[in-house]
């Protein structure tokens, strides 16, 4: 609080009159005798003169003084409760700097004051001082949830938005939009998307990449809160191709939806593919663009892909489990060299789950019999019977039916038959396996020689026993007559 027991005051009369050779040395000390009772008609008097021919100089040491006088708390409620901020020399451009050593007094102490009339003062100094008017609100948004009406300063953010976006500021700028659509409910809800496409512009205004990475990293905090808002992907992926640039753009787009034609690029593609091989972001962004069916196409018309590790052999298999999303891709992608390559490569590993998960990629496909013999010549299909009898657990022998019962209905091959001793001892052990076991087998009595090769297992003899048991009859019926039908 102020302290009235001062007994010097300041000669008001003299502070009346700034051509007097004592104007300087008294408006230099009036912070220090400045009573309560004079602040009022001292504010009127020192203001009042801005409006007249004064002297630069004597400008000045009014606008100093009004600082260390404003910096008290009484004499700041003074002049903010009867609005004496208004008549600070706003359209005087030799006392900008001053003017906003004053303001930026009252946005720290008393940012209240900051109302319709003054944030209408205060906007037409903006553009000639971005950098420190960016500061006085960046302060003022601190106390955004104290307002009732917080918008007639705020809202400068977007009408002064041309000052804002220049190089020297774009990224704080930015970042202060970005932190207030994430702290604040009512921001977020009244202008988040306002924020988020003011920044999307900013992206195509400025080189310097640094700023670039910062506005990347905005848009990241804003696209968590903001949905449903556009996106110049155009802009984003020339900024892919700088190195500087790329983690910042990837992390944005394994937030944001990636929907457009404008994904729809084989030379994007192309590009994020060899980054991929290095880069774990640049894979996620793949697995995210590959859910769109024309970027999943680019990539089954031209599974080169599938000869890499991106970066790891099991991140491509993730990619192609991606494009299989797409049922008419699926054999687009399985009538290349790459695809069976590729599933070699998978066998090789010789583990049990990418075991089942080759068996999956097989069953999901629309066979043709030339893809069959396809499988069968590359030897994929032994391959794979060999894999799984290596690792001889029941999953492993169950992938072994999977795969017969899927080619057995589309063709016939000659590991079919090589089979058949196999399927039966499964059948004759009547362990988990039996029930897949024995209708895998009548399937496969469609071709004579599997038929043929049953018979001469002695299955018919093992079925026909089974007739007389009637958890096994249905079953053991329908191979006797798949049998009867096809073997002869």
């Amino acid at each position: 609080m102020y302290d009235n027991s001062i007994v010097e005051s300041v000669d008001l009369d003299i502070l009346k009159k700034p051509e007097s050779n004592r104007f300087i040395d008294e408006i230099q000390s009036a912070h220090v005798y400045l009573t309560l009772e004079q602040s009022t008609p001292f504010f009127n008097i020192v203001l009042s003169h801005f409006d007249k021919d004064l002297a630069i100089d004597k400008g000045k040491e009014i606008l100093h003084c009004l600082s260390k006088i404003l910096s008290v708390e009484d004499f700041l409620k003074v002049f903010v409760k009867k609005n004496f901020a208004v008549s600070l020399p706003f359209l005087r451009k030799e006392y900008i700097d001053d003017l906003f050593d004053v303001l930026y007094v009252i946005v720290t102490r008393a940012p209240e004051a900051f109302d319709e009339e003054l944030c209408a003062c205060f906007h037409k100094r903006i553009k000639n001082r971005g950098e420190k008017s960016l500061l006085l609100i960046t302060i003022y948004a601190q106390h955004f949830n104290e307002f009732d009406n917080p918008w007639p300063m705020l809202d400068l953010l977007f009408h002064c938005s041309s000052r804002f976006s220049k190089p020297d500021l774009a990224a704080r700028y930015a970042a202060l939009l970005s932190t207030l659509v994430q702290l604040y409910p009512e921001f977020r809800r009244g202008r988040g998307k306002e924020a988020w496409n003011t920044i999307t512009d900013i992206l195509s205004q400025v080189d310097d990449p640094p700023t670039l990475s910062s506005l990347y990293n905005s848009l990241c905090g804003i696209s968590v809160w903001v949905k449903r808002c556009d996106f110049p992907f155009s802009v984003a992926k020339k900024h892919l191709k700088n190195p500087e640039l790329a983690p910042s753009v990837l992390s944005l787009f394994l937030i944001i939806p990636l929907r457009g034609k404008e994904l729809e690029d084989r030379v994007m593609v192309k590009f994020l593919l060899k980054m991929a091989a290095s880069n774990g972001r640049a894979t996620l962004v793949l697995f995210k663009l590959a859910e769109n069916e024309g970027v999943a196409t680019i990539l089954a018309e031209d599974p080169i892909w599938l000869s890499s590790d991106i970066p790891q052999i099991v991140d491509t298999l993730r990619l192609l489990l991606v494009v299989f999303q797409h049922r008419d891709l699926r054999l687009v992608i399985a009538q290349s060299i790459e695809f069976s390559d590729f599933l070699q490569r998978l066998l090789d590993m010789k583990n049990e789950s990418i075991l089942g998960i080759v068996c999956v990629i097989i069953r999901r496909i629309d066979l043709t019999p030339e893809l069959v013999k396809d499988l069968s010549n590359s030897s994929i299909i032994m391959n794979f019977i060999n894999v799984a009898k290596q690792i001889g657990t029941n999953e492993a022998k169950r992938n072994i039916l999977l795969l017969l019962d899927k080619i057995g209905k589309v063709a016939y091959t000659r590991e079919l038959v090589q089979s058949c001793e196999r399927i039966t001892q499964m059948i004759l052990d009547k362990g988990d396996l039996f029930e897949d076991a024995t209708i895998v087998a009548t399937g496969l009595c469609r071709y004579r020689r599997c038929a043929k090769k049953f018979s001469e297992l002695y299955l018919v003899e093992f079925f026909t026993k089974l007739m007389k048991n009637r958890d096994y009859k249905k079953m053991a019926t329908k191979f006797l007559k798949a049998v009867d039908q096809y073997g002869d």
